[in-house]
């Protein structure tokens, strides 16, 4: 099946935009399961095309929306996958349309997905891994790099960059 999405995904691309929200959380869930190697690199295969074929800055407001989702419980490994995911869209979606909301809904994903990021960074729980404070860090860290003043205009707890930094470097 997934040899069968790749080619739908590289050949239909411009027509599934649609629901690239979908897409990439049910192969962010699909990560967050126990897999053999084998499946476990086609969904890697997967989401490198869905990196290469979709506007990033829709796929940024995918990952926003799947983080900022109330209806998801993701396990910490799926989380991790999501955000490393949204580091690596950092390095190449446009600074400004990362953050744009041109979707008709009035919610503001990012906002939501970056407080939760935040609370990720600091939790103690026991459900909280290490891993998952750690990414959370460092895709706080890479969307503050990709544009700090609407990473500090969402998040007005941390309105300076030395307490956005301290969550950054705890």
């Amino acid at each position: 099946f997934l040899d069968t999405l790749n080619e739908l995904i590289l050949s239909h691309s411009m027509d599934l935009c649609f629901c690239l929200h979908l897409l990439l959380t049910r192969l962010f869930n699909k990560l967050g399961t126990d897999l053999l190697n084998s499946v476990h690199s086609k969904i890697i295969k997967t989401l490198d095309n869905v990196f290469d074929v979709f506007p990033h800055d829709l796929q940024i407001q995918s990952v926003f929306r799947f983080l900022a989702d109330p209806t998801q419980t993701p396990n910490n490994r799926v989380k991790v996958a999501a955000l490393n995911y949204m580091i690596k869209l950092t390095s190449v979606v446009d600074p400004t349309a990362a953050f744009s909301s041109n979707n008709n809904s009035n919610k503001d994903y990012a906002t939501m997905a970056l407080t939760k990021m935040i609370s990720w960074t600091t939790a103690d729980s026991i459900k909280s891994s290490a891993e998952l404070r750690k990414v959370s860090q460092e895709a706080v860290q890479a969307l503050s790099d990709l544009n700090t003043s609407q990473v500090t205009r969402r998040c007005p707890k941390y309105k300076n960059s030395e307490s956005l930094s301290s969550v950054n470097n705890s």
